[in-house]
């Protein structure tokens, strides 16, 4: 008697271990902090570590209709110069505008305080934050770089929101995409959500 009912605790045991090898399946655990919505042209991240955490986005994987990678970007971009770029490392709240088209500035890149002022001279979609109320001054055409150099010991130049671009020629994604985010080991952090 013992022995069948032994048999029969293995056996529910069993069958409760594949139900929940099954369930994680089909119900990921997704990465806390990390939201994510799409549109036709954009994948917009919000990105928000908790205390000491911190977001190495560069490697983490698009999954969509194809499968591409964040970039490096550059964390302070110049116009007319080879921009340095890096990994994109975030500790605390920010946003990164993924974009599968070309960059306009031939680089992903950090927004800063100037960067508003590239929205006048070329097409970024959204287009740039505009912070810098004095940038412009007088002149019918700003100089970028001049600005960078005037503002960039300010407290306040540095913007927490990334331009990321995938560099295709063709759509990567649709509307209609169903986009998983995933990590540099591809476990999921975020699905989508259309706008």
């Amino acid at each position: 008697m013992e022995a069948k009912n032994l048999k029969t605790k293995i056996i529910c045991i069993a069958i409760l271990l594949i139900a929940l090898v099954m369930l994680a399946k089909i119900s990921p655990v997704k990465k806390e902090g990390i939201t994510f919505r799409h549109d036709g042209n954009n994948l917009v991240l919000l990105l928000e570590p908790k205390n000491g955490e911190v977001f190495a986005v560069s490697g983490w994987q698009i999954k969509g209709d194809v499968m591409s990678n964040i970039p490096t970007a550059s964390n302070l971009p110049l116009q007319g110069k080879i921009n340095e770029e890096g990994p994109i490392i975030l500790s605390k709240k920010g946003e990164i505008i993924v974009s599968w088209a070309h960059s306009p500035l031939g680089v992903s890149f950090r927004e800063n305080k100037c960067t508003g002022l590239l929205n006048l001279f070329q097409k970024f979609d959204p287009t740039l934050t505009e912070s810098c109320t004095d940038c412009r001054g007088t002149s019918e055409y700003p100089e970028y770089n001049v600005c960078v150099y005037t503002h960039k010991a300010d407290p306040d130049f540095f913007l927490n929101t990334w331009r990321i671009y995938l560099n295709s020629d063709v759509p990567l994604w649709t509307q209609k995409s169903r986009i998983k985010l995933l990590n540099q080991n591809g476990s999921l952090l975020a699905r989508s959500v259309s706008q």
